[in-house]
């Protein structure tokens, strides 16, 4: 259900391919969920650290046996979001997609100051997830997933507001590279950079 109503075969592509390659790669797919989009990386980037985390052990178990015998730079690990388990800027790029929208602005500030800690000077950030909606039929259709999600946690996702967060936490460069009709709403895709 949440593939067919999110355009899921359309954006994580998308995502993959915004991502950089640069030397010694350490990449995060943060609250990877089941896996797919970590190993679309991994196998993109096979000279990279590609690590896959999130808090569910269900999950990343799902992740870990669908995937058995996989690319030996591919792990994935159990982590909060809020205290991620990587040194200050050691990172090379976290992707996430769809998961900003379950936070709160102050845990969105909290967990995007926890981002940008991990990242090396000037590393990169990508994000896909729910966007100002690109017509008002479409804004109708976000109200779905408003009511499951929360409306106070998913305001900042109804305008501009969420790339403001991402500013308000260090983030720049922050621009919109994709937008994505999907079922219920809209896709956007955003690259930022970790500030000095």
């Amino acid at each position: 259900v949440v593939a067919w109503s999110s355009a899921e075969s359309e954006f994580r592509p998308a995502v993959v391919e915004l991502v950089e390659e640069v030397p010694e790669s350490v990449v995060v797919d943060l609250a990877c969920g089941t896996g797919t989009l970590t190993w679309m990386l991994g196998r993109r980037f096979p000279r990279a650290r590609v690590v896959g985390v999130d808090l569910d052990e269900r999950a990343l178990g799902l992740a870990r046996s669908k995937f058995a015998g996989g690319e030996g730079t591919i792990a994935f690990e159990r982590a909060d979001a809020r205290a991620l388990p990587f040194a200050d800027a050691s990172v090379t790029c976290v992707v996430a997609c769809l998961f900003f929208h379950h936070l709160a602005a102050a845990e969105k500030l909290r967990v995007l100051g926890e981002v940008r800690r991990v990242l090396r000077p000037g590393g990169q950030l990508v994000l896909a997830d729910w966007g100002p909606p690109h017509s008002r039929f479409a804004a109708v259709r976000f109200l779905a997933v408003r009511l499951l999600d929360g409306m106070a946690r998913t305001l900042d996702h109804t305008s501009d507001a969420f790339e403001w967060r991402l500013r308000e936490a260090g983030f720049v460069g922050v621009e919109e590279r994709h937008m994505f009709r999907a079922a219920v709403g809209t896709i956007r895709v955003w690259t930022a950079r970790a500030g000095a």
